[in-house]
């Protein structure tokens, strides 16, 4: 391109133009002048331009020196292709490492956020993101909490939560590619509001190939294909948009991020169900001899008082017998709903047996553990007035002492005082 020929004040970006004094000679080279050699890959498609300038011999090139020009563009493009094709194999070699530790990390860890932790980190080293978090719904369905990050200031992060009804038309099918959506930044900017924006792009480039403040977001799905969170990645190391091959290593590590948090929450399901009565939602006897243990333990070596109620329900066969079994389990769900609503947060309740209930009580004294008995008694005769059906208990409490300081013997005492109790009523019953 002879000088004059172009007008490179036409917005074509930065140039370097050298200072030479241009001689008399017809083919001298001009400060103006440009060579450009495109570089074509083995599909005809470009890889990039060659560009020379400012010769020593201060002329034009000839034919025959831009035509060995030519020659030496077309094998320095083919070694840029095969570099290209290296650096692809060796992340797809990277991911393919990074997905096999992550497969081993399933059976060795049921941590959440330790496995979504490999997985940010393995995006990130695999496939060349500098930035890659992982949202999840919050109870509320709605909001998106970020659980795990490779690459974010994590401060930020903690305070930036988003809305996942408000990102959601950037899963249009028109984006996605193999299950991942890659939006360009216009167009996620109308669809997506302002307080939906955390973050802008850095790595960007220029051209058609070249990642320009890009919108990547892959859904992550639960059991029933529901989505359950997001993977968002963002600046791309070599500040190009992913190729479909990078995206689908992409949905594979979102795949096994889905497949983390399905085995943990059946993990968390069993583990519930193992330590809690189905009927009443109260944690159960085997749940119940941990803790007493451990408070025990505990107030053993602070010297702090601990109570322990038992409770026993009165008359709960003659319900089942009289009404069914259902009515009495109702009884027992009533219970359970009692204990949960009038205990102080710090205490316990457990159901341990079949009509019978454990209070653990800590920092509590004998008339303290009398005062949420009388509560609880008083909260039982309301309710007995209000229905047809009248459920009465009897309470047994235990004091640590220094003769009850094992678990057992705390345990032992105050079944007995229940038993008393329960046999006290009988016996007022009789004479009334």
């Amino acid at each position: 391109i002879k000088h004059g020929e172009f007008d490179w004040q036409n917005h074509v970006g930065d140039r370097y133009v050298p200072e030479r004094v241009v001689s008399d000679d017809p083919e001298a080279w001009n400060p103006d002048d440009e060579v450009f050699v495109p570089l074509y890959g083995p599909g005809d498609e470009l890889l990039g331009i060659l560009s020379i300038g400012d010769p020593a011999s201060g002329l034009r090139p000839s034919n025959e020196e831009l035509g060995l020009l030519v020659g030496l563009a077309h094998y320095a493009a083919q070694a840029l292709a095969a570099a290209q094709t290296a650096i692809v194999r060796e992340r797809h070699r990277a991911a393919l490492e990074e997905l096999m530790h992550i497969s081993s990390g399933l059976t060795q860890t049921l941590s959440t956020d330790s496995i979504l932790q490999s997985v940010c980190n393995g995006i990130s080293k695999a496939l060349g993101f500098q930035k890659v978090c992982v949202d999840l719904l919050a109870d509320d369905g709605v909001t998106l909490v970020t659980r795990a990050a490779a690459g974010w200031d994590g401060d930020r992060l903690l305070t930036e939560n988003l809305s996942f009804a408000e990102i959601a038309p950037l899963f249009d099918s028109e984006y996605e590619v193999a299950g991942c959506f890659l939006v360009p930044n216009a167009i996620a900017r109308q669809r997506v509001a302002t307080s939906q924006v955390v973050y802008e792009s850095e790595l960007n480039g220029r051209g058609p190939h070249a990642w320009d403040h890009h919108w990547l977001v892959i859904p992550l799905q639960g059991p029933q294909e529901e989505i359950i969170g997001v993977i968002w990645v963002d600046e791309p190391e070599d500040r190009l948009q992913p190729s479909e091959e990078r995206l689908q290593a992409l949905r594979i590590f979102a795949n096994q991020a889905s497949s983390a948090l399905t085995l943990a929450t059946q993990f968390e399901q069993m583990r519930y169900l193992a330590d809690h009565d189905p009927l009443t939602q109260l944690p159960n006897r085997r749940a119940f001899m941990r803790e007493l243990q451990r408070t025990v333990a505990e107030a053993a070596e602070a010297d702090t008082p601990l109570a322990l109620v038992v409770l026993d329900l009165d008359g709960l066969k003659e319900v089942n017998d009289r009404h069914g079994h259902g009515t009495g389990d109702d009884c027992l769900v009533r219970v359970g709903r009692l204990l949960h609503t009038e205990l102080r947060p710090r205490d316990q309740a457990f159901r341990i047996g079949g009509d019978e209930f454990a209070i653990l009580l800590p920092n509590t004294t004998g008339p303290g553990a009398e005062e949420v008995t009388g509560r609880l008694v008083d909260w039982l005769e309301r309710s007995s007035r209000s229905s047809i059906l009248r459920v009465e208990a009897s309470f047994g409490i235990a004091v640590r002492s220094s003769t009850e300081e094992t678990q057992e013997g705390l345990l032992r005492a105050a079944d007995e005082a229940m038993y008393r109790a329960k046999h006290e009523r009988k016996l007022a019953r009789a004479r009334s």
